[in-house]
């Protein structure tokens, strides 16, 4: 059987490989105890306050767990007011 003239074997094993590449490998292979605990400490201070997260507005949860997701997301939608503002400023002159 073909999809899109490849086996549907092909498409599977394509799919798996651009779903594992999507997914966050996680904090990698501890050498050690110290190591494992440095690596793990270093995933969850990355998960907790860099890593933007959709489901809580696209902050960090630090950031919503300290009540500044409001603030961020104003300053976000400020942000694009400006911008907009000098796009379309910027083609109103011409």
């Amino acid at each position: 059987m073909t999809v899109s003239g490849t086996r549907t074997g092909d498409g599977c094993r394509r799919l798996k490989q651009e779903q594992g590449q999507a997914i966050d490998k996680g904090p990698g292979v501890p050498l050690s105890l110290e190591d494992g605990q440095r690596l793990m400490g270093d995933y969850v201070r990355r998960y907790n306050e860099v890593r933007l997260h959709s489901a809580i507005g696209y902050v960090t949860p630090a950031d919503k767990l300290a009540s500044r997701d409001l603030a961020i997301s104003a300053a976000r939608s400020l942000h694009v007011v400006h911008l907009l503002a000098t796009v379309c400023g910027d083609l109103g002159g011409r």
